[in-house]
């Protein structure tokens, strides 16, 4: 309940909780002023909108800012999102799981990552596969919606990329 505590006001809240009228007050960061990285950021207010874009396949990860697991996936989730930046029909996303709520989510642990498959009555599922870009890689094209090609890497792309992970680029 918010506001003022009155009799009046409590009998008028009672009200609407005994009639189902009550929307749950759930948590949202601010939406972000701009969204350009390779990881789309997620709120709770931005939730429907982005991931459950109808003519998007979007892959999310909720995870919390203290989990290691998190931190440690989180190089390996931004090569990915820079992997896909230019495919229209596939999302790369996280949403911070102690900052923002969703009612359709019930998140037991960090990190949790789901895959939102476009269309109207798509059913998420559970991610559980290698969490590596590979890994997500093969799992998006399995289970996408929308059929993608991804764009070949330039030999230049590809020694930055082993520059980056310390791999070499054959190993990639």
């Amino acid at each position: 309940m918010e506001g003022e505590v009155t009799s009046a006001t409590l009998g008028e809240f009672t009200a609407k909780l005994l009639d189902g009228k009550l929307q749950p007050h759930l948590k949202s960061e601010p939406t972000p002023e701009t969204n350009d990285g390779p990881v789309t950021i997620v709120t709770g207010n931005t939730f429907d909108e982005i991931v459950l874009a109808e003519d998007k396949d979007v892959l999310l990860e909720i995870y919390a800012p203290w989990c290691g697991h998190c931190k440690q996936l989180e190089p390996i989730y931004k090569k990915l999102g820079k992997k896909f930046k230019n495919t229209d029909s596939v999302v790369i996303a996280k949403m911070d799981g102690t900052a923002n709520e969703v009612e359709l989510l019930n998140i037991e642990g960090f990190p949790t990552i789901m895959f939102f498959p476009a269309g109207e009555d798509s059913e998420a599922m559970d991610y559980d596969g290698e969490r590596t870009v590979k890994g997500f890689t093969k799992f998006l094209k399995k289970n996408a919606a929308i059929p993608f090609k991804l764009e070949k890497k330039s030999k230049d792309q590809a020694e930055e990329s082993a520059e980056e992970t310390g791999y070499a680029k054959d190993e990639l």
